[in-house]
């Protein structure tokens, strides 16, 4: 959930004034109506002459109404004031958060977070792309190709790495964890790494007409999730779900600086992991 989002609640003074005078109003008056019809049959039975018991009994009780509406209301008051502090006080840490870790934005899924990834593709020198098996890389109607089709023709380097068929996060150890026919579904995993990789091989020439470098490689660590690199940010998510993640899972971007950052952590994993993968790419 975006700060944004966080609900404060907001009256203006003027309004808030005039609710607070409407309330005592029609608390007294109320509570002086009551009492006085009240006092009037009670003290008749008295005295012959009540006139002045009455006035007495209304004032006091009246006094005593007025009381508690005006401490029901500095309750209320009070109560809202408590949430407001309470609210702005998680506002202010998400905020602390999301300096601390330059947090640029958070989407609830990739399709909220589209957008972004094809603008930072069009304008990125060195892409660094860290998928699973990665179809979504090479279909036409993904978010990928056609922006990379809409890219300037300059020299960009796109860096991808795939997971291997040795990979423990292949493994049926794991894939037994998942519903489903286990061997089904591992045969159908290697089939679309096969798939993919021959489609990048296609894409490495045709991309070379526009000038840009396509490399990729084979790595063999558990996926945790998947993530993009590019000149001034990354655009991540976690793999929290067997199917369908992109629908469920948040996205988070998070802007480069020159201090230590989670972005810093990224790249730095992408270059190890990249250093030590299986070259696949011609």
């Amino acid at each position: 959930m975006a700060i944004e989002h966080v609900p404060v609640p907001r009256e203006r003074k003027w309004r808030k004034r005039f609710e607070d005078l409407l309330i005592e109003l029609i608390g007294f008056s109320l509570t002086t109506f009551i009492t006085f019809v009240v006092a009037q049959q009670f003290i008749n039975r008295l005295v012959s002459d009540a006139s002045f018991w009455i006035f007495i009994a209304v004032l006091l009780v009246s006094l005593v109404g007025w009381g508690l509406v005006h401490f029901l209301r500095k309750s209320i008051a009070l109560e809202k004031q408590l949430e407001t502090v309470q609210i702005d006080a998680v506002r202010d840490e998400i905020q602390n958060y999301l300096m601390k870790f330059n947090i640029q934005k958070i989407y609830p899924n990739r399709l909220e977070c589209n957008e972004i990834i094809r603008d930072k593709i069009k304008k990125s020198s060195l892409i660094r792309i860290f998928q699973l098996i990665g179809s979504e890389l090479v279909e036409k109607r993904g978010i990928y190709l056609p922006a990379f089709e809409e890219k300037e023709k300059d020299k960009v380097n796109v860096q991808i790495l795939i997971v291997s068929p040795n990979s423990p996060f292949l493994s049926m150890q794991r894939i037994n964890t998942i519903p489903g026919d286990g061997k089904k579904r591992r045969k159908q995993m290697l089939k679309d790494i096969n798939r993919v990789e021959t489609r990048l091989r296609e894409l490495q020439d045709q991309m070379k007409l526009k000038g840009i470098i396509l490399d990729w490689r084979r790595y063999s660590e558990s996926f945790l999730c998947k993530f993009i690199l590019f000149d001034d940010a990354v655009i991540f998510c976690f793999n929290i779900v067997t199917s369908d993640n992109d629908k469920v899972s948040p996205y988070f971007v998070i802007q480069k600086n020159k201090e230590y950052s989670i972005y810093n952590a990224f790249k730095m994993y992408f270059d190890f992991v990249w250093s030590k993968s299986t070259k696949s790419s011609k």
